[in-house]
């Protein structure tokens, strides 16, 4: 690397680019399940799937997008 690269701007840019891939594949993740895998197992259909705060991949997604707002802020 040359003398020019800003180290801190460079891992945050790298951590978001991170954050946001995982982020990306939580909600993969939760759109397969909630159209395929569980479409007829919720009361309510699909809509309360999506709804369902108490899924792990529901808390998983907010708690990535929680870093990178606050990551993305703070820097």
């Amino acid at each position: 690397m040359s003398q020019d690269t800003n180290r801190p701007t460079l891992t945050v840019a790298i951590l978001l680019l991170i954050l946001s891939t995982a982020h990306t594949v939580v909600n993969i993740t939760r759109v397969k399940d909630g159209l395929v895998k569980y479409r007829d197992t919720f009361r309510g259909g699909t809509a309360s799937f999506f709804e369902d705060a108490s899924r792990p991949t529901y808390l998983i997604k907010n708690a990535l997008n929680i870093m990178q707002t606050l990551l993305a802020e703070l820097w």
